[in-house]
Formats: C-alpha cells, sequence, structure tokens
C-alpha cells in the first residue's frame, strides 16, 4: 500500500487505481472478448444461411430441369419422328414416355419437399418472360399425363387398329407435351398458347380416323 491508502500494482508505477477502476479495466476487457466471439458467430450465421440458400436454389433449379426435361422429352422425339420417320415408332414412344415418367417423378418428388417453384425463361422480367411454376399439384398432374401416354402407347404398339398410320405416334407425342406444358403455365397468355397447341393436336389426331372423321374434327376445332 502507498502511504496514502491506495493501492499499488506490481508493474505499475501510475498511482491512484483503486480495486473499482480495476474491476472497470477486466469488465472492459471481457466485454471486448465478448463482443469478438458474437461477431464471429453472427458473421458464421450469416455465411450458414447464404450456404443454405445457394443448396436451396440448387435444388430448386434441379427440380425445375426434372420438369423442363419431362416436358422436351415428348416435344424432341414429335419433332424427330417427323422428321426421321423410324420403322418402329412406337418402340421409341414408349422409351421416350418411360423416360418422361421418371423426370415426372422426380419433379413430384422434389416438389413435395421444396414447395413451389417458378422459372421465367428468357431472362425477361414478369410481363414479357415466359413463366413455368412447379407445384406439387402440377407435378402430379405431369405424372398422370406421362403414366397414361405410356399405357396408350403400350397398347397401340400391340395393335395395328388403334394408331390408324404412323402419324399417329408424333401427333401423341406433341400433345403429351401440349399437356405438360399447359400444366407449368403460370400466366394467361401461355394457357392460350399451350391450349392452341392442344386443339391442334387432338383435331389430327381425331382426322386420323379417316374421311368420315373429317366434319367432328373440324367441328371440334371450331
Amino acid at each position: 500500500l502507498q502511504p496514502d491508502g491506495q493501492r499499488c500494482v506490481p508493474g505499475d508505477d501510475r498511482p491512484g487505481r483503486t480495486p473499482a477502476a480495476e474491476r472497470s479495466l477486466v469488465d472492459s476487457a471481457g466485454g471486448d472478448r465478448t463482443g469478438g466471439g458474437g461477431q464471429r458467430h453472427r458473421v458464421g450465421a450469416a455465411a450458414g444461411r447464404r450456404g443454405a440458400a445457394s443448396k436451396r436454389a440448387a435444388t430448386g433449379a434441379a427440380t425445375m430441369n426434372a420438369a423442363l426435361l419431362s416436358l422436351s422429352l415428348p416435344l424432341v422425339a414429335g419433332l424427330l419422328l417427323v422428321l426421321l420417320q423410324p420403322r418402329r415408332s412406337g418402340l421409341w414412344v414408349i422409351a421416350v414416355s418411360l423416360a418422361s415418367l421418371i423426370a415426372a417423378g422426380f419433379a413430384l418428388h422434389q416438389a413435395m419437399q421444396l414447395g413451389p417453384q417458378l422459372l421465367q425463361i428468357g431472362g425477361w422480367q414478369t410481363p414479357l418472360a415466359i413463366r413455368f411454376q412447379l407445384t406439387p399439384l402440377t407435378a402430379l398432374l405431369m405424372v398422370f399425363t406421362a403414366g397414361l401416354h405410356l399405357l396408350v402407347a403400350l397398347y397401340a404398339a400391340r395393335s395395328r387398329h388403334a394408331t390408324g398410320s404412323e402419324d399417329y405416334w408424333p401427333l401423341s407425342c406433341l400433345l403429351h407435351a401440349a399437356l405438360a406444358a399447359l400444366w407449368l403455365s403460370a400466366d394467361l397468355f401461355n394457357l392460350y398458347v399451350t391450349l392452341e397447341l392442344l386443339s391442334l393436336c387432338a383435331v389430327a389426331l381425331v382426322a386420323l380416323a379417316g374421311r368420315k372423321a373429317y366434319r367432328p374434327a373440324f367441328n371440334y376445332l371450331m
């Protein structure tokens, strides 16, 4: 102790430091350390949230890719069947329908886990973009469409009278693609376009029955 009753800290030549002042310095140092740890914790939490968000975005992109694959497979197959006209078109349509069903099933599984997914094709804003939205109901409808097309293709491949002509196979694929695009459409313009494509494919399929079916097909179109 110094003569005036103040405590003398070893190694500290500055007089007048009281126990209360020492506790204040210790608390201040501890608070600095605690603040630094809290800041590091906040930075780590933010990084974790960004990582989780990027992971969800990547998974959502994979989900939409599966839905687009389920749509694109019958569309591309129908165009190729028109251009190439292979001998056993039914087998190709069966394989494409099965692949489209698997893709739609994967999209349904992911949509039930992640919820609705929205895609704006072309990178434009909402008024001009082609908007596709995938929901669990949409994915379920795509599964039903691909499954029914697969069953019909299996039956048509075994029954010659069911197809009418080889033009049936590309038209059935285009009908499948139009239905899938209809389920994914998220605005009125896309709904109108896909309904027109669906109607044209249906009219052409009705007309395959022969000359007697031309008038009913025309009435359906009107």
